[in-house]
């Protein structure tokens, strides 16, 4: 049994085919001789971990984050947040942490708040001067 698994995983090598789906292939040998209760378990625990509510929320919280910006109420944060502190030295970068703080509340996911924010501000700091880098490490922090 063991030979035939890595001779599977071998050809599967010299084929070209990814390392994961070369031993997932040679996983299959192990039902097809013990039983298919092992299959059966197996596919029911892979679908019980990806349906875990962490990784449905995310994708949604992007959403949320999206739907936001397009809005408006992105825009309306910025501009109040450019009252606050807009006048001191590093205005911009300020606005960016302060707009980041409130988005945050609203929406409650860090994914969120820089996928909103970071399509909006990062091109504004360049405008203004600040180096790309700097704009995209203000806006992930």
């Amino acid at each position: 049994m063991v030979i035939l698994m890595f001779g599977i995983i071998t050809i599967g090598f010299a084929l070209g085919i990814p390392i994961f789906l070369s031993i997932g292939l040679a996983t299959f040998i192990h039902p097809a001789e013990v039983g298919s209760t092992v299959l059966i378990i197996f596919m029911q625990r892979i679908f019980a971990s990806v349906t875990r509510f962490s990784y449905i929320g995310v994708p949604l919280f992007m959403l949320t984050g999206y739907f936001m910006s397009k809005s408006g109420i992105t825009d309306e944060l910025i501009k109040f947040c450019n009252s606050i502190v807009g006048h001191f030295r590093g205005g911009l970068a300020q606005v960016n942490i302060v707009t980041s703080m409130f988005f945050a509340g609203l929406s409650g996911s860090a994914m969120a708040d820089t996928a909103a924010l970071g399509s909006v501000l990062i091109p504004a700091m360049e405008k203004e001067g600040y180096e790309k880098g700097f704009a995209a490490a203000v806006t992930a922090a």
